[in-house]
């Protein structure tokens, strides 16, 4: 007990120095700004009753409970079937520091990490409870939700921290990890196949059988009085079995932790330092993207570097492959599944265009391999003899071509999955939805090229408010300032994207008077198009010489 009291007292002076970090953080307007803007969010999305969405049904909740019950099935198995790299226990530079030398047996440390992952887990039980809190009709209720939410996310954790053992135990052999990656996925296909099946042929009670497991961890969010005592009951056994399972492995974790305390604590040297980080796993030989040849226009360049930064999953025949299964697998629907086969094909094609709203919408903040991660070494760039317009332009070229070609397969999706002058879509005849999906298909590289245009002016423009590369605030405030940035694009992607949707509507319209509907959307496309290009290289060339005149290592130690 008295090592356990050292241990919180610790913790807890972390947690001080954490909220003075903090405080001080906030002398800066930007972060005040920011956490005006966090705590604003957090007041309109979660706590403004008057929105509040109506309770769950209890016709519905078995449904639900059914559906979390799979999803959570398929998370253990893909615990086992792809555990990360990284040590099961991870602890920071100062802990192995200064409590690895000391005299703390292993189960010691143990406890130590595991207790405090439990206390971190309250701010996960929390956030999850304010999501879920809508759906409830009372703060008893809230209460309730928050305790299956934190027993749920502890459990999660310390199978996640067991199974790492386990296989430690087992081995790493290719072998063995191909042997045992082999069993783990035939056992994951075979279980989506089986319950597939089940509810093809509605056996519910099979479903109900095989889905026991899971399903007695989600029910403290479906249930309630003597039920939802049974069923925190049983999550508490169950924690107390994960807990004592990682407490009894006591597998050696000391030289990996050692390890990626060194790694990352390298890693926030370079930052503080406002240099480029780059965080990858083990050096893997892959293929170039394309062959560089001698006189290559730069621009081509700078293109095959933010490719290689790409995961190596991100290539063409990953694309080629993933088109063929979309195509050859709708069509199967379409013909050889019948009146079902059809309803799944014409879901899927709307699932998949909300998809594509969304990847339209987030992936500017999460493919970064742009100017905002080039802007660490932008002081090495300038002395290129180059202007700035061309070198901006290469850095754009790459996650242009990627958010193109998710939209592509998004778009198939939707063209050969949704039915034409179907009882929903009556009005949608082949020709007008092969002149849509064309229409699109060329529109979407000059979209998303209109979408990074806001990210990387705010990078440049206000670099220190903008997350460059890997050097980024957390917490509330740091939140509140990326939604305060994200609206700003918004804006200017409106504001932006009014005069082609004006002129394209314009030409669509004459266009009635001597030419058809589908000429009409083509020659409209193409108008809209040329307007959005004009707009983009003018944009272009602005960050060109926002580039060439910001003192970039002066921005980045703000």
């Amino acid at each position: 007990m008295a090592v356990m009291r050292a241990l919180l007292y610790l913790r807890l002076m972390m947690v001080r120095n954490v909220l003075i970090a903090f405080l001080r953080r906030m002398r800066q307007p930007r972060y005040l700004f920011g956490l005006a803007m966090a705590l604003a969010y957090f007041w309109l999305v979660f706590f403004k009753r008057p929105n509040q969405l109506p309770p769950m049904q209890a016709e519905n909740s078995d449904s639900f409970e059914l559906t979390a019950a799979f999803f959570l099935s398929v998370v253990a198995m893909g615990i086992w079937l792809l555990p990360g790299d990284k040590p099961s226990l991870r602890f920071s530079e100062a802990e192995v520091s200064f409590l690895f030398p000391a005299p703390l047996k292993r189960s010691q440390l143990i406890h130590y990490k595991l207790v405090t992952g439990m206390l971190s887990g309250l701010l996960g039980a929390l956030f999850f409870t304010l999501l879920s809190a809508r759906f409830t009709s009372g703060s008893g209720q809230s209460l309730r939700l928050a305790g299956g939410w934190w027993f749920l996310l502890n459990i999660i954790s310390l199978h996640d921290t067991g199974a790492a053992f386990t296989l430690v135990r087992l081995g790493t052999g290719k072998a063995v990890v191909w042997l045992r990656r082999g069993g783990v996925a035939a056992l994951m296909l075979l279980f989506v196949i089986l319950v597939g099946y089940l509810i093809v042929h509605q056996q519910t009670q099979t479903l109900h059988k095989l889905l026991a497991p899971a399903r007695f961890l989600v029910q403290p969010f479906f249930a309630s009085g003597l039920a939802y005592v049974r069923s925190m009951a049983f999550l508490l056994l169950l924690f107390a079995v994960h807990y004592w399972w990682v407490l009894r492995m006591e597998t050696p974790f000391e030289e990996a932790s050692m390890a990626l305390a060194s790694k990352r604590a390298e890693v926030l040297a370079k930052m503080r330092a406002g240099k480029s980080v780059r965080i990858a796993g083990k050096a893997r030989p892959r293929r170039e993207p394309f062959v560089l040849r001698p006189r290559m226009p730069v621009e081509l360049v700078l293109l095959w570097k933010n490719l290689m930064l790409l995961p190596p999953y991100l290539n063409r025949r990953v694309f080629v492959a993933s088109a063929l299964v979309i195509g050859f697998g709708m069509r199967w629907l379409r013909h050889e599944g019948g009146y079902a086969g059809q309803a799944a094909a014409g879901t899927f094609g709307m699932i998949a265009l909300i998809l594509m709203g969304y990847m339209l919408l987030f992936a500017p903040q999460v493919v970064r391999n742009d100017v905002r991660s080039d802007l660490a070494q932008g002081d090495l760039m300038k002395a290129w003899p180059l202007p700035g317009w061309r070198i901006v332009l290469g850095s754009l070229l790459a996650p242009v071509l990627v958010m193109s070609a998710l939209a592509w397969l998004f778009l198939l999706t939707a063209a050969t999955g949704i039915q034409a002058e179907g009882k929903l879509t009556p009005w949608l005849t082949l020709e007008l939805k092969a002149s849509l999906a064309a229409c699109a298909a060329i529109a979407m590289p000059v979209l998303s090229a209109l979408l990074l245009i806001g990210p990387n002016a705010i990078a440049l423009y206000f670099p220190a408010w903008s997350q460059t590369g890997m050097s980024s605030q957390r917490g509330f405030d740091a939140m509140g300032l990326r939604l305060l940035l994200m609206a700003g694009q918004l804006i200017l992607l409106l504001v932006t994207l009014l005069p082609p949707i004006l002129l394209a509507m314009l030409v669509f319209y004459l266009s009635q008077w001597f030419a058809s509907q589908t000429v009409g959307m083509v020659l409209a496309t193409v108008a809209g198009l040329l307007v959005l290009l004009l707009e983009i290289l003018y944009a272009i060339h602005l960050l060109g010489e926002r580039f060439e005149q910001l003192d970039i290592g002066a921005e980045l130690r703000q």
